[in-house]
């Protein structure tokens, strides 16, 4: 009796060791599995669930049509990291605008409680590759860019092969070489060089911003040919009678304007990548895009600071970011709902009506544009793959405008941001202002915050003390956001968070 009791009190002592030392972090679920009831009973899709649950010792959460339906449970397990695993003909646009919704919907802030992906794939082996690919970390050290104009200079990439707005392609081959320039007469040479480069070099990154029409993934705005276009066929990249081999172990691809649509078929532009061509993660809309903030936005923080977010991460920043001023400039727009439509005459014709009708209320407002397309895409982000997997752009630590450290104790959490002596406004700003549009309507990816993803959770922070009391300090579980910070190169700033324990 004597040991049974003992036993019993050297449990309770190492619990509530565990809730000491816990701080100020969050309980809770830390990874969650959403699974549709379907998927679960198929035996060789379980198998995903399962190598899922024994990679993370996550939690599973099954749904009927919509993810949606698991709202309830997800409020009670509060996960930090959701993976959602589907067959690829049962995720279209609606299916995805659900899942964006309800992802704000688990506690009451107006923010994304948690970082999602959908693993899916061509077929169950398929998924179940694209999971074990993303145990494995990866540094992003080359790219291959379409129809892009930002990453001419290569500063960011050992490899790089690039083809900007004005039809010039721009190579680089290894670290410390330069970036060379190419014009051809024909397309054609242009198009046999762009083939050439990606099945030698193998790069890690795609960044795809030419618009995908049916399906198709032309090389070239406007090409007919069929030998420039990649389609899917069988689950394998064709370009016209031929196969596109990129080869590599993985990689990630980001498909500006409309190029992330799955069609609820397996027979897809990004099905195909993930299956034939080791996309790990893609980010993407799932309709037609002209405004891109989802996707560059999300890639404009994940390159900004190089090695300090991983891709899942980035992604969860830039939608937080996007919220945030959506409440800014009118709360209504974090819910009104948009018109959609797979027709794409229709679908265009939505778009400029929605936006001029928003122009006749507000005719002299500056930020229009970026205000109709923040929330015209609110819900068609999406992001397939692993939100865990730890996939990052070069480190380039050494070049970053500030750093931020971290530290908890007890009740107390202590932010501090070290700013470079090089630092600069304009680096804070970030480097990228891809700017594109449908017709008249351009649009760019504007400041960011300084910005901090938290190594784990907090319980309700709130700032104590600021030496900057006039910040604009934004701080949730998850991230801390400051605007209006005019930093000053060298000094070291404090920002103190009271936290519940």
């Amino acid at each position: 009796m004597m040991n049974g009791n003992l036993k019993c009190c050297r449990v309770l002592l190492f619990m509530i060791g565990l809730l000491l030392c816990a701080g100020g972090k969050v309980g809770g679920t830390e990874y969650v599995v959403l699974v549709g009831k379907n998927v679960q009973a198929d035996r060789e899709w379980k198998k995903v669930v399962d190598k899922l649950v024994e990679i993370h010792q996550a939690q599973v959460v099954e749904y009927g049509e919509f993810t949606s339906e698991a709202l309830s449970r997800l409020k009670e397990l509060a996960p930090r990291y959701v993976a959602i695993v589907e067959k690829p003909e049962r995720i279209n646009r609606q299916f995805v605008i659900d899942l964006n919704q309800m992802s704000r919907k688990v506690d009451d802030d107006i923010y994304t409680d948690f970082l999602w992906g959908i693993i899916t794939g061509y077929d169950a082996d398929a998924a179940l590759a694209l999971v074990e690919r993303a145990r494995t970390p990866k540094e992003v050290r080359s790219a291959w860019c379409l129809r892009n104009d930002d990453f001419r200079d290569g500063k960011y990439f050992e490899k790089m092969g690039l083809c900007d707005q004005g039809g010039v392609w721009y190579e680089k081959n290894g670290e410390g070489d330069t970036v060379s320039r190419h014009v051809f007469e024909e397309q054609a040479g242009m198009s046999e060089r762009m083939v050439r480069w990606v099945e030698t070099a193998q790069p890690d990154l795609i960044v795809y911003q030419v618009e995908e029409l049916g399906n198709r993934m032309p090389l070239l705005q406007g090409t007919e040919n069929e030998g420039e276009i990649v389609v899917p066929r069988e689950g394998k990249l064709w370009l016209g009678d031929r196969r596109l081999k990129p080869g590599g172990q993985s990689r990630v691809y980001f498909a500006q304007m409309s190029g992330g649509r799955t069609h609820a078929t397996r027979e897809s532009i990004p099905v195909a990548w993930m299956n034939d061509g080791s996309v790990t993660a893609f980010v993407g809309s799932t309709t037609f895009s002209f405004h891109g903030r989802g996707t560059w936005g999300t890639l404009k923080y994940w390159l900004t600071d190089a090695g300090r977010f991983t891709l899942a991460e980035a992604y969860f920043l830039n939608q937080q970011d996007v919220l945030w001023h959506l409440n800014e400039w009118e709360p209504e727009l974090l819910y009104k709902p948009c018109q959609y439509s797979d027709d794409r005459i229709k679908m265009v014709r939505l778009c400029y009506g929605a936006y001029s009708e928003l122009q006749e209320k507000e005719p002299n407002n500056p930020a229009l544009i970026d205000k109709f397309g923040y929330w015209y895409e609110r819900d068609i982000w999406v992001y397939y793959g692993d939100p865990l997997w730890d996939v990052r752009v070069k480190d380039l630590s050494h070049d970053r405008p500030y750093t931020i450290t971290f530290r908890t104790r007890g009740k107390k959490c202590v932010v501090t941001i070290k700013v470079s002596a090089d630092y600069t406004w304009d680096r804070l700003c970030g480097e990228l202002f891809s700017t594109y549009g449908m017709g008249d309507l351009h649009c760019a990816v504007g400041n960011l915050p300084i910005c901090y993803f938290f190594p784990e959770r907090l319980r309700n922070p709130r700032v104590a003390i600021s030496r900057e009391m006039n910040w604009e300090i934004s701080v949730n579980k998850d991230f801390l956001f400051i605007r209006d910070a005019f930093l000053e190169p060298g000094k070291t700033y404090r920002i103190e968070l009271d936290v519940d324990k």
